[in-house]
C-alpha cells in the first residue's frame, strides 16, 4: 500500500518561484480525473495567486521608486556634507582654534588625540597551561583605549635585554605555542594605542611549558 506524502517546500521558494509552481499545479490539476473535487477549489488557488502576483508587482515598483529616491537623497546628503565641511574649515580658520568661538558657531570641538602614555598598564596577567604540548595561555585585563597588545617573552631568568616579541593580539588573551616542554618562560604585555606607539609593559608572569 502506497504511503507517499506531498512535498511542497514553500518556505524555500521566492514569490516568483511560488507563482510559477502554482501555475504548474493549476495546469496539472485542471481536468485531472484523479482530482474531481479539489479542496480548496482551483478557482480559489488561481485567485490567491493572482492577488499575490499583483502585490509582488506593486512591491517591485515601490522598490524601484525607493531606490531612485534613496539615490537622490544620498546625492543631496553629500552636497550638504561637503558644504558643512567647508564651513567647518572656515570656522576653524576664523576662530584660530579658540574653543569658545568654535562652540559659539554651534559646532563641537574635536577632542585632542589621546596620548599612548595615558593608557594604563595591563594588569592581572596570568600564564596557564595550554591545551596542547608546548602551549601556554596568557590572559590579562583589557586596557581602555588599546587597539592591540604586544606579547614579549624571556627565558628564565629574565634580564633587561632578554625580552623579545613573540606575538601581537587584538584581544586581552593569547596562546603562545611551539614552546619547549619543561622550560620555564616569562611573559609580559604592552598596550598599543591608536597612534601605534607602544606603552609600558605589564608586570611579568611565568609558567613552565607543558
Amino acid at each position: 500500500m502506497a504511503n507517499s506524502k506531498v512535498k511542497l517546500g514553500l518556505h524555500r521558494l521566492s514569490v516568483p518561484e511560488k507563482l510559477t509552481f502554482t501555475e504548474t499545479i493549476l495546469k496539472s490539476m485542471t481536468g485531472n480525473a484523479s482530482f474531481p473535487d479539489p479542496q480548496p477549489p482551483l478557482a480559489e488557488i488561481e485567485d490567491a495567486a493572482k492577488f499575490l502576483k499583483e502585490a509582488q508587482a506593486d512591491q517591485e515598483a515601490s522598490y524601484q521608486i525607493a531606490q531612485s529616491k534613496t539615490s537622490i537623497r544620498d546625492d543631496k546628503e553629500k552636497i550638504l556634507n561637503d558644504k558643512l565641511t567647508s564651513l567647518a574649515g572656515y570656522v576653524e580658520r576664523t576662530s584660530a582654534g579658540d574653543d569658545a568661538i568654535i562652540l559659539s558657531a554651534g559646532m563641537e570641538v574635536k577632542a585632542a588625540p589621546s596620548r599612548l602614555s595615558a593608557l594604563t598598564i595591563a594588569t592581572n596577567l596570568s600564564a596557564t597551561m595550554g591545551d596542547g604540548e608546548g602551549e601556554i595561555d596568557l590572559s590579562w585585563d583589557p586596557v581602555t583605549g588599546a587597539k592591540s597588545y604586544v606579547i614579549e617573552m624571556s627565558l628564565d631568568p629574565p634580564t633587561a635585554t632578554s625580552w623579545s616579541q613573540v606575538a601581537v593580539s587584538t584581544n586581552s588573551s593569547k596562546t603562545v605555542a611551539n614552546l619547549k616542554s619543561g622550560t620555564k618562560y616569562w611573559f609580559r604585555v604592552a598596550a598599543i594605542g591608536g597612534n601605534n606607539l607602544q606603552g609600558s609593559a605589564s608586570d611579568p608572569a611565568t609558567k613552565v611549558a607543558p
